[in-house]
């Protein structure tokens, strides 16, 4: 569905779908009204003003330099990054690479890649508005990933984790972590989340909660030793 196929409607709204009920009971589908009317209210904008899209990113050379082997190697793989002058700047660990995350249940690799590169343009931007068009670009990305790949992936937080930083630059906090600490239900040994939780309640300020969590993750981890 990625490199030869348009977004359709359906999937425009789909995204924020997913992003609403990924890892949640029956019951539980909201993390607020106001932050799920502000996705819905984003896929909508996607529904009407991109109709028809194509995967059309063109990274800096400092840009491809930062990316990992995944990214790279999936990157050729579209039709811009065919036609770029990266083509032939691919190795076959590289390949390997994309191969291992693939072969974990993550879909749409390029896409989650190039949400990672708007997230840090917009960290690096000093004008709002540009910031604010940055951030919504990375979620819009990051989000055409998470639909794609399947929750029970080991890989699946990595996705997570970028999406709860992607919301907490746009001041979603308590978004974000709940995000984050719902995706503790399925991956409950995945030392990444707690460290991004931790990481975002120290940001807070929260130094007990920040504490509390990463003696959680290890308790969690240790269980299993």
């Amino acid at each position: 569905i990625y490199e030869m196929m348009k977004r359709s409607q359906l999937l425009s709204a789909g995204l924020i779908l997913v992003y609403s009920t990924a890892n949640r009971p029956a019951g539980d589908l909201f993390l607020g009204n106001k932050t799920h009317l502000k996705y819905l209210i984003l896929a909508m904008m996607m529904i009407i003003t991109s109709p028809s899209y194509a995967y059309s990113f063109k990274p800096s050379e400092a840009e491809w330099a930062a990316w990992p082997g995944y990214c790279k190697a999936k990157y050729i793989w579209t039709n811009i990054g065919k036609n770029s002058k990266f083509v032939n700047r691919v190795s076959a660990a590289d390949k390997t690479e994309l191969e291992q995350w693939e072969q974990a249940g993550v879909r749409g690799a390029h896409h989650f890649c190039t949400g990672s590169t708007w997230l840090q343009r917009a960290r690096l931007q000093s004008d709002p508005r540009r910031r604010s068009y940055e951030l919504r670009q990375a979620i819009s990305e990051t989000l055409f990933s998470v639909q794609g790949t399947d929750p029970q992936s080991y890989r699946f937080p990595d996705l997570v984790i970028q999406l709860a930083s992607i919301m907490y630059e746009q001041g979603e906090l308590d978004a974000a972590l709940k995000l984050l600490q719902d995706n503790l239900r399925n991956h409950s040994k995945d030392e990444a989340l707690y460290s991004a939780i931790a990481i975002i309640h120290w940001k807070r300020g929260a130094m007990e909660e920040a504490k509390a969590i990463l003696l959680r993750g290890d308790e969690a981890l240790d269980s299993d030793s």
